[in-house]
């Protein structure tokens, strides 16, 4: 062996991945699909992260990532999906259920192993993985309705998201049983400009909310900005939440109420799980779902 890695050094060789692929079979790569219409899709913080821990996860083990964003127009048209060369999928997927199964079937197909990020499919080929988003919207308005809000509204993305609708009905049903409402606020592609334009057209017709619980930390902090630019004192005349608590939110003043999110471990998770498949090693657990936990700050 030491006279091998020698000549190894001598020669300065470096192994031939297209010929190894063929002889191992493999491609050594993981693909990633990413369902969403909004162009800059990697924009989002919760994507991003997953993103991260999954490539590192697989650099580690000499493993690399196919990164593939689709858009729901696309779907009918010849899948791009079928030009990823890969030993697995991993997927994030938006859009109506409907939308969302033409792609999880399309990904079937390629028999692959296939890890599903914040979303469930009944299919015992998937490996789901997701945070307890439900518990998330649970824990928000608990804390929203100990400070004696009665006027709630939730600020969601135009784009549909699993994760979001779990939020939702997590907040509804703590709501509910204290006979309150809350009205949904579509702010478009979750940008400052489309949130502020939502927020203020709610205002001028409806008013001020008692509480504005954005559907993740940055259309939250959108809202404290549009509110701070009218002289609306946050938390004082309204209060605000939000989703996920990456470290972005530290830049907002007050600090932010939300929700910890642990994207990055997702990511890597999924790279776990996949490499595992491939090796074919025993996975018992078909449905992972990781803990939430609140970050109390000064937004509410």
């Amino acid at each position: 062996r030491e006279k091998v890695q020698a000549v190894i050094e001598q020669l300065d060789y470096k192994p031939n991945h297209a010929a190894k692929t063929l002889r191992t079979k493999t491609s050594l790569s993981i693909g990633m699909v990413i369902l969403d219409d909004v162009p800059e899709f990697l924009a989002d913080t919760y994507t991003s992260q997953v993103v991260c821990g999954l490539s590192n996860y697989l650099a580690d083990r000499n493993y690399s990532l196919i990164l593939q964003g689709i858009r729901s127009q696309s779907i009918l048209k010849k899948c791009i999906l079928e030009e990823i060369h890969a030993d697995g999928i991993c997927a994030i997927l938006s859009g109506s259920k409907e939308t969302r199964k033409k792609v999880i079937k399309k990904i079937l197909n390629l028999n692959l192993p296939f890890v599903l990020i914040q979303d469930k499919y009944p299919d015992h080929r998937i490996y789901s993985i997701t945070q307890d988003d439900f518990k998330a919207g649970k824990l928000v308005a608990e804390f929203l309705v100990k400070k004696n809000c009665k006027k709630f509204i939730f600020l969601a993305p135009k784009q549909n998201w699993p994760a979001i609708e779990k939020r939702v009905s997590g907040v509804e049903k703590v709501l509910s049983k204290k006979n309150l409402n809350i009205e949904i606020v579509k702010c478009g592609d979750e940008g400052l400009n489309d949130t502020k334009t939502a927020v203020n057209n709610y205002i001028q017709e409806q008013g001020l909310p008692e509480a504005i619980i954005g559907g993740n930390d940055r259309m939250a902090m959108a809202a404290i900005r549009i509110l701070s630019e009218k002289g609306i004192s946050v938390p004082t005349e309204v209060k605000i939440t939000g989703f996920n608590a990456f470290e972005t939110a530290a830049y907002i003043t007050p600090n932010l109420v939300s929700i910890q999110s642990k994207a990055y471990e997702i990511g890597m998770e999924a790279g776990r799980i996949l490499i595992d498949k491939i090796r074919n090693k025993v996975i018992d657990n078909k449905e992972i779902i990781f803990p939430v936990s609140l970050v109390v700050g000064e937004s509410a």
